[in-house]
């Protein structure tokens, strides 16, 4: 056991054993944490783990001083002024013993709900492991505490974007992870913002968005930025600091709405499956014989009368509104009706089958099921047995000889 002498104020804020320095100051007009008298604890020393085998994954990320995280060379790497990082309560620690950038989260009152630590600033060749949350910090939207009532707001992924987008004045919120948004958690937060602009980053996490944001409040009024050729409004600014104003308005102009976007989809979507099924929705008098086994043939009457009465029938025909009701109702009885059937009579329908054909073996069970279904529907044609289901009062027909 080894002795550490440890603020009381910070003893609250370990991850994964080991303390977390947090910011000597608080948010702007919020309220700091009073100095308290230092007090003596134990602190465990972590668990000497074994030697690595051959091929296994470095524990921590690469031993580069030029890819350690701190304020200093964060702001480096982003083009970012260091004295604005600091005001963002941006603050270095020690992280398994090396350098690391301590990322607070605000919520909307300033008080601070999770920290979102740094370790480095590329990706391990292996793993990515540049983050990793406080203990017991859950992921929150990033910049909350900054968001106000503005006209618009544009969601990016990740802190990097936000702090590029902020110091250009622009109102921005962070997801930490393209696949942690919650709806129930976050989607009120934009309420009352006309406009929710949404930068879709070219990769497997751009997909991930649009798959949540499909099934969002905000889609009606998400827009989708593509900033290409850059990967997202950071790379856009270290591209050309001075160029970025006018390179990223011009983006959110040609931003197209998440709606319209939905509707082409469905479009390509349907398209491509008419492509793969319309050769199963045909008129022909005769089918393939593959498909001729697995479909059921209806047999029309194709005379002249039949045309004419068709035709008589067209020009009588009147437009009248559709009501949905019943069609709803029937959806909503069908939910909660019993499925469960018996047809009493289902080996004696198939000793009255003449086996004159093979496709016989399938057309035997559609058969089956259309009675299942009448049974279902035909609530004056059936009557329950005694375990609950339906047994099906359909009259056998009669054989023909």
């Amino acid at each position: 056991m080894g002795q550490a002498l440890i603020p009381r104020d910070f003893a609250h804020c370990s991850v994964k054993g080991f303390p977390c320095v947090p910011s000597s100051s608080r948010r702007r007009g919020t309220a700091t944490s009073r100095e308290r008298p230092a007090r003596q604890i134990t602190w465990p020393q972590p668990a000497l783990r074994p030697d690595p085998r051959p091929g296994d994954p470095p524990d921590n990320p690469p031993e580069r001083p030029c890819n350690s995280a701190t304020v200093a060379t964060y702001a480096a790497w982003k083009k970012l002024p260091e004295a604005f990082l600091r005001s963002l309560d941006l603050t270095d620690l020690r992280y398994h013993e090396r350098p690391a950038l301590r990322i607070p989260y605000f919520d909307r009152a300033g008080a601070e709900i999770a920290v979102r630590i740094r370790r480095c600033l590329d990706r391990d060749p292996i793993q990515d492991r540049r983050f990793v949350w406080r203990r017991g910090d859950k992921p929150q939207l990033y910049g909350l505490d900054r968001l106000g009532q503005p006209a618009f707001v544009v969601l990016v992924e990740g802190e990097s974007d936000c702090h590029t987008l902020w110091y250009h004045d622009v109102p921005a919120l962070g997801v930490p992870g393209a696949g942690t948004w919650n709806e129930a958690r976050d989607a009120r937060h934009l309420e009352g913002i006309a406009r929710v602009y949404v930068v879709v980053e070219p990769d497997r996490g751009g997909e991930a968005v649009k798959h949540w944001l499909a099934r969002s409040v905000i889609a009606e009024r998400a827009r989708l930025v593509d900033l290409a050729p850059f990967k997202d409004p950071s790379a856009m600014h270290c591209a050309d600091p001075a160029a970025f104003k006018a390179r990223f308005a011009a983006a959110l102009e040609n931003a197209v709405p998440f709606g319209r976007i939905l509707a082409e989809d469905r479009a390509r979507s349907t398209a491509e499956a008419w492509q793969a099924c319309q050769a199963l929705a045909t008129h022909a008098v005769r089918l393939h014989p593959e498909n001729e086994t697995r479909l059921l043939s209806l047999t029309v009457t194709d005379t002249p009368e039949q045309t004419r009465a068709i035709l008589r029938a067209i020009a009588e025909r009147r437009v009248a509104a559709v009501d949905p009701g019943p069609w709803l109702a029937l959806q909503h009885w069908l939910a909660h009706a019993e499925h469960r059937v018996v047809i009493p009579y289902a080996s004696a329908l198939a000793e009255r089958i003449p086996p004159v054909a093979v496709r016989l073996r399938r057309d035997f069970g559609q058969l089956l099921a259309l009675i299942h279904a009448h049974a279902i529907l035909g609530c004056n044609l059936i009557a329950c047995v005694p375990e609950g289901r339906l047994r099906s009062a359909v009259p056998l027909p009669r054989r023909r000889d």
